[in-house]
């Protein structure tokens, strides 16, 4: 699997200039979230 590194791919997003006020458009992402309901059996 190849590993993405937002924060260098996406710079301008998570280091925004302290200096003015930067309209910024976020792209679309997809999320996938599973989520368990079970108890693990104590054992």
């Amino acid at each position: 699997m190849e590993k993405v590194d937002l924060k260098r791919d996406m710079k301008p997003l998570y280091q925004p200039s302290s200096k003015e006020v930067v309209r910024i458009e976020i792209p679309t992402m997809n999320f996938l979230m599973m989520e368990n309901r079970h108890q693990a059996a104590n054992g």
